[in-house]
């Protein structure tokens, strides 16, 4: 392909990128596609109820940390921070992949996280969420997630 490619610069065609170009943005179009649909699962569990429809409707498996804080916080606002997905497209392998998210989830500490009592402050919850995919369906998740400021109360009591 690079011969080709090669082969009509010289001729100054620049129009024509070859397949290995229109292959590249395929992928780039379905990996797009994927980061778009593991965010909006993501905000649709940071809703009210949103992890149990979430759950009824993919049938996922979830596996890491529970989400307890979705339980201890009110007035919940999720925000992805980065992401990046690997959309496979070998033709026995389309419909699967995987996505990397790490996002951040802030609220007003109401009831007990993690054994400490609420203090009806704001805090800050910072995670990470590996999915998988198969069949174009919601396959796993690993979630993984932090609160420093629950980390710095305790170490300080």
């Amino acid at each position: 392909m690079r011969l080709f490619r090669r082969k009509k610069e010289e001729e100054g065609d620049s129009s024509d990128y070859g397949i290995i170009d229109l292959y590249g943005a395929h992928i780039a179009k379905e990996e797009r596609g994927y980061l778009d649909d593991v965010s909006a699962h993501l905000r649709r569990i940071h809703e009210p109820g949103g992890y149990e429809r979430e759950k009824q409707e993919h049938d996922f498996i979830d596996l890491g940390m529970r989400r307890s804080y979705l339980e201890a916080l009110d007035e919940i606002e999720f925000e992805v921070e980065d992401h990046y997905a690997y959309a496979l497209m070998a033709v026995r392998k389309r419909g699967q992949g995987q996505a990397v998210t790490r996002w951040t989830v802030r609220g007003i500490h109401r009831r007990d996280l993690l054994e400490v009592p609420p203090s009806g402050e704001q805090v800050t919850i910072g995670g990470v969420t590996y999915t998988t995919s198969r069949d174009y369906k919601l396959r796993t998740e690993y979630t993984l997630w932090e609160l420093p400021e629950l980390t710095r109360r305790v170490l300080s009591s």
